[in-house]
């Protein structure tokens, strides 16, 4: 029998996601009667394992099988390059979304043998029968070699999918996870291919663009499945969930399955960009029920120009989604929103402007997130026309931009286009990330910024215009930039790890929004909005006092609102060593508003 390694490395520590991609491979081509006969699969590595401890437990491989992540590509590599060396004549096959779906990729990377492009089932099943005869695998349709590009990409037989949750293969990896893996994650795939062809995204090539539906008994089995083996997050893999009528049939299974089981994971959507009313009512669903505890709507851009060069469509305007908010918030919604910056077309005056313009909606999120725009190798923006027509420079980054464990991650980043410089891509990262971010939806100063729009018509972009106007200006402010500004661009040159250390952990790296939650907690801040602002010195101290700040203590605070003073009370008794007080504010908290005090109310006279 001959030996077959697969590897489909996870990154997040201490949680390991179960191979989806892996599996799925596995269970279309172990059909075929000559692979069952003739191969054998003697270990998946799936979780965050080494490199040391992932090449002592692999012994005469005869096929070695890689699926390539940004996240797990280095590791990968080093795995590759390894067996390459000591095993000389073992088969390694990679697929997955890091390598560029090119024969010149492949000669940059002799250690590897064939590469399969985009659906990998149906071409590894040839490729293995392959093996066992001439090995010409330049004839195979979809196979990339060294010398040859395909003509076609076949699609797999969809009928012959098999679940890796059902026939088995996902319970063994379970029963046989290591002890450092304490919670697992899943990806449920109840359909493949996207409508949509977003530049930025590898799923926005022609071969994904008819939808692909898996029967729907099978999807209710492979959810009770994961419910059964406990796993903590099922990360939905369906490129615009909502999208089609029965997904609301796959939401109201997973209630049940909840309900019947006492399942205490998340079901984590990534939702669609059109269908609003469905989504919407989804949402609510989903939420009420507390499968999830966040509603998200990517929005990507906020200029018209940028939308177009990235062939984006989003389903709903800032009207629209004022009004969503305020629907939603009704019914107990935390809704959040993200962009990715910088894209083509977008110039830090477009950037600032659509950011203004959501501090400007009558009913604003509950949490907003700037994503810098990553370089996945098959997304057409990451091509060479589309680099050298929108002038990107890419940068390989130790890390990533979000909060995230370990020093085995990478990401290569855009940080510049021809539209926006270096220094403006920081400028409006720095304006987002280390000033609105903390400033309004950490709620630093969020009830000063509404009080002063509800009450005297100052719009919110205005209120932090003057405020980061008059910060410039302020020693303990310049300290504070000058100091993100230096790691920003020695994180992108590769001389320092990205992210944040907040922790006593030296590998739990945050975003910068946590770093300048606290730098502004810790600051003069209240005493500069007073000087700005002494005629509303009451609503400043009424926002102070509204902060948690790991203390349990009782605040009575007489404050006057226009001619009338009132005793409020602040109470929170919430407790913690200083590491949980920044994992449960900004990452178990994140999207909610654990950063308020637990009670704030009048007291009555």
């Amino acid at each position: 029998m001959r030996k077959v390694y697969t590897l489909q490395l996870s990154d997040f520590y201490p949680s390991a996601t179960l191979p989806q991609a892996m599996g799925s491979l596995l269970g279309y081509v172990f059909q075929n009667e000559s692979i069952k006969k003739n191969f054998e699969v003697c270990r998946t590595f799936w979780e965050n394992e080494t490199f040391d401890q992932i090449i002592k437990e692999i012994e005469g491989p005869d096929v070695l099988l890689c699926s390539c992540y940004v996240w797990n590509w280095d590791r990968t590599y080093q795995v590759i390059k390894f067996i390459r060396k000591h095993y000389p004549s073992c088969l390694i096959i990679i697929g997955g979304p890091e390598p560029e779906y090119t024969s010149n990729w492949l000669c940059a990377h002799p250690e590897v043998d064939l590469l399969i492009p985009y659906y990998g089932e149906s071409v590894l099943e040839s490729v293995l029968v392959e093996s066992l005869m001439e090995c010409e695998y330049s004839k195979l349709p979809g196979v990339i070699t060294k010398k040859s590009m395909p003509q076609q990409f076949p699609k797999p037989n969809f009928d012959k999918m098999v679940s890796p949750f059902l026939n088995g293969f996902f319970e063994n990896l379970l029963n046989n996870k290591r002890s450092e893996t304490t919670s697992i994650r899943a990806v449920f795939e109840s359909n493949r291919g996207c409508p949509f062809s977003c530049t930025f995204c590898d799923v926005g090539a022609s071969i994904y663009t008819k939808v692909n539906r898996f029967e729907l008994q099978k999807c209710f089995d492979e959810l009770e499945w994961m419910v059964q083996n406990g796993v903590d997050a099922i990360d939905v893999a369906d490129a615009n969930f909502g999208i089609l009528s029965r997904d609301e049939d796959i939401v109201n299974k997973m209630i049940e399955l909840k309900k019947k089981y006492n399942w205490q994971g998340r079901f984590l959507p990534t939702w669609s960009k059109v269908k609003g009313d469905r989504v919407l009512r989804i949402a609510k669903n989903i939420i009420h029920n507390k499968l999830d505890s966040v509603f998200g709507l990517s929005l990507q851009s906020l200029s018209p120009e940028v939308l177009f060069k990235i062939k984006r469509k989003n389903a709903f305007n800032l009207s629209d989604l004022s009004a969503i908010i305020s629907d939603l918030s009704e019914n107990n919604v935390p809704v959040y929103t993200e962009v990715i910056f910088p894209l083509p077309g977008e110039t830090i005056d477009s950037f600032l402007s659509g950011i203004h313009s959501v501090l400007d909606m009558k009913n604003v999120f509950d949490k907003f997130q700037v994503n810098q725009l990553s370089k996945y190798n098959n997304a057409e923006i990451a091509s060479v026309d589309q680099t050298k027509k929108f002038g990107i420079e890419w940068k390989k980054i130790n890390g990533f931009t979000r909060h995230y464990y370990g020093d085995n991650s990478k990401d290569i980043i855009a940080v510049k286009t021809e539209d926006i410089n270096k220094e403006d891509v920081f400028e409006g990262l720095f304006y987002v990330k280390c000033f609105i971010i903390p400033l309004y939806f950490y709620g630093t100063v969020r009830s000063i910024a509404d009080h002063l729009l509800k009450f005297h018509g100052l719009l919110r972009s205005q209120f932090f215009k003057t405020l980061y106007k008059n910060l410039e200006s302020e020693p303990w402010f310049i300290k504070f930039k000058n100091a993100q500004r230096d790691h920003y661009f020695s994180a992108i040159e590769g001389k320092v790890q990205f992210g944040q250390i907040l922790t006593k952990d030296p590998l739990d790296f945050f975003p910068e929004f946590s770093i300048a939650h606290q730098f502004y907690l810790k600051s003069p801040l209240f005493d500069k909005l007073e000087e700005i602002y002494p005629e509303h010195r009451q609503a400043i101290i009424f926002s102070k006092n509204s902060l948690w700040t790991n203390k349990a203590d009782e605040v009575f605070q007489n404050i006057k609102f226009g001619q009338k003073e009132e005793t409020w009370r602040f109470v929170d008794n919430r407790v913690m060593d200083k590491d949980s007080y920044f994992r449960e504010l900004y990452i178990s908290g994140r999207f909610d508003q654990r950063w308020r005090k637990k009670l704030i109310e009048r007291v009555k006279s």
